[in-house]
Protein backbone atom coordinates (compact mmCIF):
# COMPACT_ATOMS: atom_id res chain seq x y z
CA UNK A 1 0.00 0.00 0.00
CA UNK A 2 1.20 3.54 -1.27
CA UNK A 3 1.54 6.01 2.23
CA UNK A 4 -0.31 9.56 1.72
CA UNK A 5 2.86 11.09 1.47
CA UNK A 6 3.86 9.22 -2.00
CA UNK A 7 0.17 9.55 -3.30
CA UNK A 8 0.28 13.06 -2.90
CA UNK A 9 3.57 13.66 -4.51
CA UNK A 10 2.53 10.89 -7.73
CA UNK A 11 -0.67 13.00 -8.06
CA UNK A 12 1.21 16.02 -8.25
CA UNK A 13 3.61 14.90 -11.18
CA UNK A 14 1.13 13.24 -12.96
CA UNK A 15 -0.77 16.16 -13.36
CA UNK A 16 2.31 18.59 -14.29
CA UNK A 17 2.88 16.45 -17.28
CA UNK A 18 -0.56 15.77 -18.52
CA UNK A 19 -1.62 19.71 -18.03
CA UNK A 20 1.49 21.85 -19.04
CA UNK A 21 3.97 21.80 -21.70
CA UNK A 22 6.90 23.38 -19.53
CA UNK A 23 9.52 21.12 -17.79
CA UNK A 24 9.86 20.51 -14.82
CA UNK A 25 13.06 22.38 -14.72
CA UNK A 26 11.11 25.72 -16.22
CA UNK A 27 8.87 25.39 -13.26
CA UNK A 28 11.34 24.30 -10.85
CA UNK A 29 13.29 27.72 -11.77
CA UNK A 30 10.18 30.16 -12.41
CA UNK A 31 9.52 28.96 -8.32
CA UNK A 32 12.63 29.89 -7.43
CA UNK A 33 12.52 33.22 -9.23
CA UNK A 34 9.37 33.47 -7.77
CA UNK A 35 9.17 32.59 -4.46
CA UNK A 36 12.80 33.19 -2.92
CA UNK A 37 12.45 34.69 0.59
CA UNK A 38 8.31 34.98 0.44
CA UNK A 39 6.35 33.39 3.36
CA UNK A 40 4.45 30.30 2.06
CA UNK A 41 1.23 29.74 4.42
CA UNK A 42 0.46 26.37 5.11
CA UNK A 43 -3.23 24.84 6.11
CA UNK A 44 -6.01 22.64 5.36
CA UNK A 45 -9.03 23.89 3.52
CA UNK A 46 -11.19 23.69 6.48
CA UNK A 47 -8.89 26.51 7.90
CA UNK A 48 -8.93 28.33 4.87
CA UNK A 49 -11.35 31.31 5.94
CA UNK A 50 -9.21 31.33 9.31
CA UNK A 51 -5.77 32.14 7.64
CA UNK A 52 -7.34 34.80 5.29
CA UNK A 53 -9.03 36.74 8.59
CA UNK A 54 -5.82 36.35 10.79
CA UNK A 55 -2.98 35.16 8.93
CA UNK A 56 -3.12 36.81 5.48
CA UNK A 57 -4.22 40.40 5.99
CA UNK A 58 -1.17 40.69 8.62
CA UNK A 59 1.33 39.24 6.16
CA UNK A 60 0.19 41.58 3.22
CA UNK A 61 -0.27 44.26 5.53
CA UNK A 62 3.57 43.99 6.95
CA UNK A 63 5.02 43.40 3.01
CA UNK A 64 2.56 43.18 0.90
CA UNK A 65 0.62 40.99 -1.31
CA UNK A 66 3.49 39.47 -3.47
CA UNK A 67 5.35 38.32 -0.14
CA UNK A 68 3.31 35.06 0.30
CA UNK A 69 1.96 31.80 -1.06
CA UNK A 70 -1.30 30.92 -0.10
CA UNK A 71 -3.43 28.36 -2.22
CA UNK A 72 -6.30 27.09 -1.05
CA UNK A 73 -8.49 23.90 -1.81
CA UNK A 74 -11.03 26.42 -0.68
CA UNK A 75 -10.42 28.50 -3.82
CA UNK A 76 -12.09 27.31 -7.45
CA UNK A 77 -10.99 24.24 -8.90
CA UNK A 78 -9.53 25.53 -12.14
CA UNK A 79 -7.16 27.33 -9.52
CA UNK A 80 -6.27 24.48 -7.35
CA UNK A 81 -5.43 21.98 -10.14
CA UNK A 82 -3.41 24.59 -11.76
CA UNK A 83 -1.13 25.78 -9.01
CA UNK A 84 -0.94 22.88 -6.66
CA UNK A 85 1.60 21.39 -8.72
CA UNK A 86 3.71 24.43 -8.11
CA UNK A 87 3.41 23.93 -4.14
CA UNK A 88 6.31 21.69 -4.29
CA UNK A 89 8.28 24.31 -5.95
CA UNK A 90 7.71 27.19 -4.12
CA UNK A 91 7.69 25.67 -0.74
CA UNK A 92 11.14 24.73 -1.24
CA UNK A 93 12.33 28.58 -1.96
CA UNK A 94 10.13 30.25 0.50
CA UNK A 95 11.93 31.33 3.55
CA UNK A 96 9.61 31.05 6.11
CA UNK A 97 7.05 28.77 6.71
CA UNK A 98 3.62 29.62 9.08
CA UNK A 99 1.60 26.64 9.73
CA UNK A 100 -1.94 26.78 10.73
CA UNK A 101 -2.40 24.45 13.90
CA UNK A 102 -5.57 22.87 14.32
CA UNK A 103 -7.06 19.66 15.51
CA UNK A 104 -8.40 20.14 11.37
CA UNK A 105 -5.30 20.38 10.31
CA UNK A 106 -3.81 16.66 12.27
CA UNK A 107 -6.13 15.25 9.79
CA UNK A 108 -4.61 16.48 6.37
CA UNK A 109 -2.62 14.40 4.74
CA UNK A 110 -1.29 18.14 2.81
CA UNK A 111 -0.88 19.72 5.70
CA UNK A 112 1.10 17.23 7.18
CA UNK A 113 3.58 16.80 4.34
CA UNK A 114 4.17 20.25 4.52
CA UNK A 115 4.84 20.26 7.96
CA UNK A 116 7.09 17.44 7.49
CA UNK A 117 8.97 19.71 4.56
CA UNK A 118 9.39 22.07 6.54
CA UNK A 119 11.32 20.09 9.23
CA UNK A 120 13.14 18.69 6.32
CA UNK A 121 14.39 21.81 4.57
CA UNK A 122 14.60 23.54 7.67
CA UNK A 123 12.70 26.73 7.08
CA UNK A 124 12.44 28.96 9.99
CA UNK A 125 8.75 28.33 11.46
CA UNK A 126 5.78 30.38 12.79
CA UNK A 127 2.92 28.08 14.38
CA UNK A 128 -0.34 29.80 14.16
CA UNK A 129 -2.54 27.65 17.29
CA UNK A 130 -6.20 27.94 16.76
CA UNK A 131 -6.69 25.20 19.01
CA UNK A 132 -4.77 23.64 21.56
CA UNK A 133 -3.39 20.57 19.32
CA UNK A 134 -0.09 20.05 19.98
CA UNK A 135 2.34 20.71 17.31
CA UNK A 136 4.22 17.22 17.85
CA UNK A 137 0.73 15.99 16.08
CA UNK A 138 1.38 17.11 12.84
CA UNK A 139 5.10 16.56 13.09
CA UNK A 140 6.83 14.71 16.13
CA UNK A 141 10.17 17.12 15.40
CA UNK A 142 7.86 20.57 15.70
CA UNK A 143 7.15 19.05 19.67
CA UNK A 144 10.79 18.72 20.76
CA UNK A 145 12.26 22.36 21.06
CA UNK A 146 10.98 25.05 23.14
CA UNK A 147 8.94 27.28 20.91
CA UNK A 148 10.51 30.53 21.44
CA UNK A 149 14.22 29.68 20.65
CA UNK A 150 14.93 32.61 17.81
CA UNK A 151 18.40 31.48 18.59
CA UNK A 152 17.78 28.00 17.35
CA UNK A 153 18.54 26.99 13.68
CA UNK A 154 16.30 27.11 12.08
CA UNK A 155 13.99 29.45 14.30
CA UNK A 156 10.78 28.37 15.18
CA UNK A 157 8.28 29.93 17.49
CA UNK A 158 4.49 29.81 17.85
CA UNK A 159 1.11 31.94 18.21
CA UNK A 160 -1.43 31.20 20.44
CA UNK A 161 -4.86 32.23 19.11
CA UNK A 162 -6.45 29.58 20.71
CA UNK A 163 -6.85 31.60 24.24
CA UNK A 164 -7.76 35.44 22.85
CA UNK A 165 -7.24 36.14 19.16
CA UNK A 166 -5.99 39.82 19.33
CA UNK A 167 -3.43 38.09 21.87
CA UNK A 168 -2.25 35.67 18.81
CA UNK A 169 -2.30 38.64 16.32
CA UNK A 170 -0.36 40.78 18.33
CA UNK A 171 1.92 37.98 19.46
CA UNK A 172 2.02 36.88 15.38
CA UNK A 173 2.61 40.55 13.75
CA UNK A 174 5.82 41.00 16.64
CA UNK A 175 7.47 37.65 15.07
CA UNK A 176 6.68 39.03 11.40
CA UNK A 177 9.07 41.51 12.41
CA UNK A 178 11.82 39.84 13.22
CA UNK A 179 14.80 39.42 10.56
CA UNK A 180 14.39 35.26 11.53
CA UNK A 181 11.04 35.42 10.31
CA UNK A 182 10.21 38.22 7.97
CA UNK A 183 10.18 38.22 4.59
CA UNK A 184 13.31 38.99 2.45
CA UNK A 185 12.31 39.79 -1.39
CA UNK A 186 13.86 41.53 -4.04
CA UNK A 187 10.87 42.63 -5.86
CA UNK A 188 13.18 43.87 -8.66
CA UNK A 189 14.97 40.41 -9.47
CA UNK A 190 11.18 39.52 -9.58
CA UNK A 191 10.03 41.26 -11.94
CA UNK A 192 12.66 40.96 -14.51
CA UNK A 193 12.69 37.29 -13.70
CA UNK A 194 8.82 37.58 -14.79
CA UNK A 195 9.31 39.38 -17.93
CA UNK A 196 11.76 36.06 -18.86
CA UNK A 197 8.86 33.51 -18.21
Amino acid sequence: MVDPFTAILETIERDWVGQHTRSVAELDDACRLLFSGKIFISHTAADSLWCKTHVVRLVAAAFGYDSFFFLSSADTKHKVETHRVAVTFAFKYTKTIIIALSQRSVRSNWARLEASWAVEQKHPIIICRIDDTDPAVLHPDLGKRRWFDFKARPPRTSADFSRDVAVGEKEFTSFLGKKEFRADIDREAQWAAMGRL
